[in-house]
């Protein structure tokens, strides 16, 4: 079945981890999951080579966009089962600048020029 992108990250969760605290959901500015299923393609085909070459014998590539975009958000898993095991589950959610677990991605106070 052919899948949307928007359709797919509203679906995915992306579009409730995007934006800001304050906002609604927000789309990516960009196809995010069309990249991602197309970098899945790209893998999975050069692993269908990798068999053809070793055996002789064809593969079936195939591909699921809701998939691509699920193995994408790997941190807001772990987040998530993390919250459930200690924090009453506490839901992912839009941070803007910020993760809750990298520092670098914080927003300061001082304005950079």
């Amino acid at each position: 079945m052919p899948g949307h992108d928007l359709l797919v990250q509203a679906l995915g969760g992306l579009m409730s981890i995007t934006g800001h605290p304050e906002g609604e959901p927000s789309k990516v500015g960009v196809a995010l999951v069309d990249v991602l299923t197309g970098q899945n393609a790209l893998a999975g085909i050069l692993m269908a080579l990798r068999v053809r070459d070793a055996t002789g014998a064809g593969q079936q590539v195939q591909l699921n966009p809701l998939s691509s975009l699920l193995a994408a958000l790997v941190n807001q898993g772990a987040a998530t089962q993390r919250s459930a095991i200690c924090c009453a589950g506490v839901s992912p959610r839009a941070l803007g600048f910020a993760r809750t677990s990298e520092v670098p991605y914080q927003r300061t106070q001082r304005s950079v020029p």
